[in-house]
């Protein structure tokens, strides 16, 4: 999000005005008296509060093109958002739930999770908007028909969709609820398997990397055949004794570099 914040913040500050006259020559200003067309333009962006184009550029629908990619990609980034709230808030996952979500008319005891689907569909929309804006590039002579016409509805929209985006995914953000107890569960669910690589890492300095490898490999598999937790597979190992397996086996003691990164997220300005 910080990403499409500072891609947004960039081509705003960029988009230029447009001031050419009739032809892209500015000739029609001479007449009235205009005596530095750069200065006139200046002022005429100050004006408007719009960047100094160093050339007009009406055919030259890059700016406009520009703005689409950006505003689709912020679209995009609060899609993702939207659809990791919906996959975990799944009655199979329910890890986390929309803060008021909406009503069911077949189901009372149901909350859907409104803000999140209207920022899934509102990711699907953009894409094509911008798509629209992308084909106005080839725009032919001084005043194309139907080129840049065609930018005007897809554009109103882009903006519209992602402002509304926005506002919803704070709303989201804001009141989201996280449900650490299946989160708990869900880890459990893996009978100690997530901490393999781990596991692997470690028990190559005590076994070699074949052998470590090997044993892993069979006991994986004993813990989905048998329903077992491999903690207690780990334990029934000669090989292993005197190991501290409980530390090994406890995922919250293997988070790396989480916390700093995480820090180095949030410090970003």
């Amino acid at each position: 999000m910080l990403d499409a914040r500072d891609r947004l913040t960039r081509v705003r500050d960029s988009l230029p005005a447009q001031l050419g006259g009739a032809g892209g020559t500015l000739a029609a200003f001479g007449v009235y008296g205009a005596e530095d067309a750069g200065a006139l333009t200046a002022v005429y962006a100050r004006e408007v509060g719009l960047a100094a184009p160093s050339l007009p550029w009406h055919t030259l629908r890059t700016p406009v093109a520009d703005l689409a990619g950006c505003l689709a990609f912020a679209t995009g980034t609060l899609g993702k958002l939207a659809v990791d709230v919906l996959t975990l808030s799944r009655t199979e996952i329910g890890e986390v739930s929309e803060g008021s979500g909406g009503g069911s008319s077949a189901m009372p005891h149901k909350a859907n999770p409104v803000a999140a689907a209207l920022l899934a569909a509102a990711a699907r929309r953009a894409p094509q908007l911008a798509a629209t804006l992308y084909g106005c590039l080839a725009a032919e002579d001084e005043r194309p028909a139907g080129a840049w016409h065609a930018e005007w509805e897809p554009l109103r929209d882009l903006l519209r969709l992602v402002g509304g985006a926005a506002e919803r995914a704070a709303a989201l953000a804001e009141g989201l609820r996280v449900h650490p107890g299946a989160m708990a569960a869900n880890r459990g669910r893996t009978r100690g398997l997530i901490v393999s690589e781990r596991l692997s890492a470690e028990l190559a300095r005590l076994l070699g990397r074949a052998r470590a490898k090997e044993l892993l490999t069979e006991l994986a598999r004993r813990a989905r055949d048998e329903d077992r937790p491999l903690r207690e597979l780990l334990r029934e190992q000669t090989e292993l004794v005197g190991v501290d397996l409980d530390g090994l086996t406890d995922l919250t003691r293997y988070t790396g570099f989480a916390g700093p990164l995480t820090d180095r997220a949030l410090e970003r300005p």
